[in-house]
């Protein structure tokens, strides 16, 4: 035998243990005891053969597993932090028909409706997936989405990222996807989106946000490379805070951010899209792809804009952002002001590339109904 098929079979003895680590596990909230993840079918007694009834502590979730979540209500609140282990992901979704993991005891009614969570989900460590699977995007803005969450409370968050200061950096490489976002309702501090202190490559996908009492995305200070995309901004609540679709303060490398395939349907107090590169001059704003919508009869508050900046008052710089292809529906030139004529205090860089292309404005008309007034400047 020659030297390179031995050490062909040498390397996949070795990657084969490897392989079999990863593993698929149950769970089953309308199960009354606590299984051990190996069934969909309940467990006789607590730690028996059968589904789990809650998420596992995450100290306790074996990195590159996949984690499915059956149909029901579970209690939320949880902060995944289990220990990053090479590029190794955690898998957490929804389970449906035709993915379950393969386990036995499956029944369909266990993955035709949703996964509820009653408090908001934290990240803080790296190489994560949260999918709801189902839902959202063209056809489905406000339908379908395998996963919702609620977030209740004065000063929570449906979902947030990241560690507590600039030197405890935590949650790169975490992607959430197909996810129905409820916020309180009342005008507090409630957040949809926190990506705050956090690592680098985040990703919000499919998301629909709704009843928001803040921001729907609130990234101050944000280090790392976002991508926000086919998300439905509803409605946040309007009032005495400071509010935006998003307020981005940009403080490290690289810091670009891309909002993308998105429909924006609310805009209150501060503006739309805030940003802020003064900490990395060097980082870039892209928004592309999206439509702003003013439904006949609502009532927009543009403060800055709805692409915009603040007012340089703390150093703020509204720099290297692109612009293109994007449409903006009923909206007056209140868009502008933030483009153009925003003080930043500093030397501005803007792009207009195809500025406010006409975009597929048919996907809309499943939801609102034919446009009583339609503007594209």
């Amino acid at each position: 035998m020659s030297s390179l098929v031995k050490h062909f079979f040498s390397l996949v003895v070795l990657l084969v243990p490897s392989m079999a680590l990863a593993a698929s596990h149950a769970i089953n909230p309308s199960c009354g005891n606590n299984g051990d993840g190996s069934a969909w079918s309940c467990a006789s007694s607590p730690g028996g053969a059968g589904a789990w009834n809650a998420i596992p502590a995450s100290s306790t979730l074996a990195r590159g597993d996949t984690y499915y979540l059956g149909d029901g209500t579970y209690a939320g609140g949880n902060t995944f932090n289990t220990a990053a282990s090479g590029g190794l992901f955690n898998t957490i979704k929804k389970a449906t028909s035709s993915d379950y993991g393969g386990m036995s005891g499956w029944n369909s009614s266990y993955g035709d409706g949703q996964a509820v969570f009653n408090a908001g989900i934290h990240f803080s460590t790296d190489n994560w997936i949260f999918d709801g699977v189902t839902g959202g995007g063209p056809g489905s803005w406000a339908s379908g989405y395998g996963i919702k969450i609620k977030s209740m409370t004065a000063n929570g968050q449906n979902i947030s990222v990241g560690g507590s200061s600039k030197t405890d950096l935590r949650g790169a490489n975490v992607t959430v996807r197909h996810i129905e976002m409820q916020g309180i309702g009342t005008d507090t501090s409630q957040f949809g989106l926190g990506v705050r202190y956090a690592g680098n490559n985040f990703t919000a996908s499919y998301i629909w946000m709704y009843d928001i009492g803040t921001c729907p995305i609130n990234a101050p200070p944000s280090y790392g490379t976002s991508v926000f995309e086919y998300l439905f901004i509803q409605s946040y609540v309007p009032g005495s805070l400071h509010k935006e679709i998003m307020t981005q303060h940009i403080d490290g490398i690289p810091g670009n951010t891309t909002i993308r395939y998105s429909l924006f349907i609310d805009v209150q107090s501060t503006g739309g899209l805030m940003w802020d590169n003064h900490g990395n001059p060097s980082a870039h704003l892209y928004v592309y792809g999206n439509v702003f919508y003013r439904p006949s009869g609502a009532t927009w508050n543009y403060g800055n804009g709805v692409i915009a900046g603040w007012t340089g008052g703390g150093n703020e710089l509204f720099s290297n952002v692109h612009v293109y292809n994007n449409t903006f529906i009923n909206i007056n030139g209140n868009v502008f002001y933030g483009l153009i004529i925003q003080r930043t205090m500093k030397p501005t860089t803007i792009y207009f590339i195809t500025l406010l292309l006409q975009y597929t404005l048919t996907l809309l008309e499943a939801i609102y109904g034919k446009f009583m007034t339609t503007t594209t400047i």
